[in-house]
């Protein structure tokens, strides 16, 4: 008896002596939640919803055993006006980091790439508020608008990633780019929303940069 009683002590000693650290251990591997605020590019447009970017690139996260959880904030024909005025219900406060993948409908209209930049600015003020890590990603602008407007369009993400001092995605589009021969294989029949197989690749593309965007602020937190 006298033995067991012994073991018994040994065992309660040594649980009161290392709790702490297997407490600190489960909280070093909590889950981060990422939203991803963006337009139909970020929602899935035409796609079932594992197919679309945000359930691709969570798969990527689980497959290489990442603990983030992605939130879907695509509102499919958002514009950077849109995404201002309902960033602040959006955030959360279990919310860790922000994506923010707006501008191509802005650029589809036509609508002022200074216009564009003011409301990114705004919305980045915001998050700055918040205190939250933010993840640029731009997007490119077609040619139909002239050349000066394409210039002034392009350089929005990288200027304000350069004011802010923000992790920046140049062009969420750019995997493709190197499709040009058959891009008809990797998007859908209005050749402007992926498919599932572009997805695929844009995926690809990004996935080493959220990862060095995550790791980057869950080493400070």
């Amino acid at each position: 008896m006298s033995i067991i009683f012994n073991y018994n002590k040994v065992c309660l000693f040594l649980f009161i002596l290392f709790f702490p650290f297997f407490s600190n251990a489960t909280q070093k591997f909590e889950k981060y939640k990422l939203i991803i605020v963006g337009d139909s590019l970020i929602q899935g447009y035409g796609l079932s919803k594992d197919k679309g970017f945000v359930n691709q690139l969570q798969k990527k996260f689980m497959e290489k055993g990442n603990n983030v959880s992605l939130i879907n904030a695509g509102v499919s024909g958002d514009t950077t006006a849109g995404g201002l005025s309902r960033i602040d219900w959006s955030i959360t406060e279990d919310i860790n980091a922000v994506a923010l993948s707006l501008g191509a409908n802005d650029m589809l209209r036509g609508i002022s790439p200074k216009y564009s930049k003011e409301n990114l600015s705004k919305i980045i003020i915001k998050l700055r508020e918040k205190k939250l890590p933010i993840l640029l990603i731009g997007i490119r602008s077609i040619e139909n608008f002239g050349i000066e407007y394409k210039n002034e369009f392009d350089s929005i993400f990288s200027d304000l990633a350069d004011e802010f001092g923000l992790s920046l995605y140049p062009d969420l589009m750019a995997p493709l780019l190197n499709k040009k021969n058959d891009l008809s294989n990797y998007l859908q029949e209005d050749m402007l929303h992926p498919n599932e197989k572009g997805v695929e690749i844009i995926v690809k593309g990004i996935f080493p940069t959220f990862n060095k965007f995550i790791s980057s602020f869950s080493k400070n937190k």
